[in-house]
């Protein structure tokens, strides 16, 4: 079996599913940005990451921010608000 090197700060959550993260990762990284790229050199990885993914994560970040209402519709407007009470 090969060795876990994805660990888990966390108790509460376990080393496979930090595992199955760390996996997906690299799954989604290849197929999105790396997929013209058969064996790409640690600098053009590097170069990849810096400026296609990070700013990739971030602009998801600032979408999946607190006020982002995550699965649920938008909030009624004043006129529907009115218009389901009368």
């Amino acid at each position: 079996m090969w060795r876990l090197w994805a660990r888990s700060t966390s108790p509460y959550l376990s080393r496979l599913r930090t595992t199955m993260g760390v996996e997906n990762f690299w799954r989604q990284l290849k197929h999105n940005y790396l997929h013209n790229y058969t064996r790409p050199r640690l600098d053009q990885l590097v170069w990849v990451l810096i400026h296609k993914v990070t700013p990739a994560y971030f602009a998801r970040m600032d979408g999946l921010q607190d006020g982002y209402r995550m699965g649920r519709s938008k909030p009624l407007t004043a006129y529907q608000r009115r218009f389901k009470t009368a």
